[in-house]
Order: structure tokens, then C-alpha cells, then sequence
């Protein structure tokens, strides 16, 4: 038994001295730092989210993901202006990336480029491979209400729930416009 417990303390000391193990090619090592800060952002930990970011792009300073997160890392502590640069810098390394453009038109949203960001939000919708296209047709859609163009977001929350008929954001802000509308 005292074999056991000794034989056993050893692996757990060589299997703690060796580490995790993280690849060696410098894209794939990116790629997982980027995945996890980007995983933190959704968990709603974005401070938590930046040394992860910043590892990637460590590694790979034009990684679309890790600039990405970097946003919206900047977003969530309230620099709009890093938040866009960051963006920007995204859509440099994925010009085609329906992600990458829907979280560039949100930066250039808030920052109050209402034209320019309805731009983007239409190429987002229409990159190709792009799996979520509702989600930039719904961003495009509050976009263009803060902008006092509610006929636009009327037609682009349309465009949402025509291609994902049960996308709550979009039909919640349906029933916003509606309740609107009502009012007048």
C-alpha cells in the first residue's frame, strides 16, 4: 500500500513538473489562447479574458480572433476608441470574416458612424460561410433605431426573423418597434 502511495506521488509530481501541453506551432497556440479568452468573454469574465488575448497576440499579433476579444474586452471597460482600434485591426486580418465584421459595425455603431456601421452589418450578413447572419441583421436593426431610422430596423429585424424565425433578439425588439409604433 505504502508502494502505491509513493508510485503514485511520484507520477503526480512528474505529471505537475511537465505541464500542460500546449502546441507547438505558434497559429494552433494562438488559436487556443484565443479560444479561451474569447470563452471567458461569453462567461461574462473580460478582465479575466485579457492575458489569454494578449498571449495570442503575443504569437500572432494579427490574429482576427484574439483582436476580436481584445474589442470587446475594451468595450466592456468603457474605451470606445481602443475598442474600434482593436476592431479595425480584426477586420485587417479577416476582411471576409461575418464575425469579425458584425463586431466591427457594433464598435463603429457606438461610436456614432450610424452609416458606416449599417455598411459593415450588410457585409457581414453577406460574407461568406458566415452562420449567424441574423445577429448582424439584428445589430444592424438597433443600430439604425438609435438612429432614429426605425423603417430600416423595422426591415432589417425582418430580414432576422426570416432567416431565424425564433432569434429572441430579434423578436424582441420586434415587439420594441411594435410598442413604438403603437404609441404614435
Amino acid at each position: 500500500m505504502r508502494c502505491l502511495g509513493l508510485a503514485g506521488a511520484l507520477t503526480l509530481a512528474v505529471g505537475c513538473a511537465t505541464g500542460p501541453v500546449v502546441p507547438s506551432d505558434p497559429e494552433q497556440a494562438a488559436d487556443s489562447h484565443a479560444g479561451a479568452g474569447l470563452h471567458l468573454i461569453a462567461e461574462g469574465q473580460p478582465e479575466a479574458a485579457r492575458p489569454r488575448l494578449e498571449r495570442a497576440l503575443e504569437l500572432v499579433s494579427a490574429h482576427p480572433q484574439a483582436l476580436t476579444g481584445m474589442g470587446l474586452v475594451a468595450e466592456a471597460a468603457g474605451d470606445g476608441e481602443a475598442s474600434l482600434t482593436y476592431q479595425e485591426r480584426a477586420v485587417e486580418a479577416a476582411p471576409d470574416s461575418g464575425p469579425v465584421l458584425n463586431n466591427y459595425g457594433r464598435a463603429l455603431c457606438r461610436s456614432g458612424k450610424i452609416d458606416a456601421a449599417l455598411e459593415i452589418f450588410e457585409q457581414a450578413t453577406a460574407a461568406e460561410g458566415y452562420q449567424s447572419p441574423e445577429v448582424a441583421l439584428t445589430n444592424a436593426a438597433r443600430c439604425a433605431l438609435r438612429d432614429g431610422r426605425p423603417s430600416i430596423a423595422r426591415e432589417r429585424v425582418a430580414e432576422a426573423l426570416e432567416i431565424a424565425p425564433g432569434f429572441e433578439p430579434a423578436r424582441s425588439l420586434r415587439a420594441q418597434l411594435e410598442n413604438e409604433e403603437d404609441e404614435r
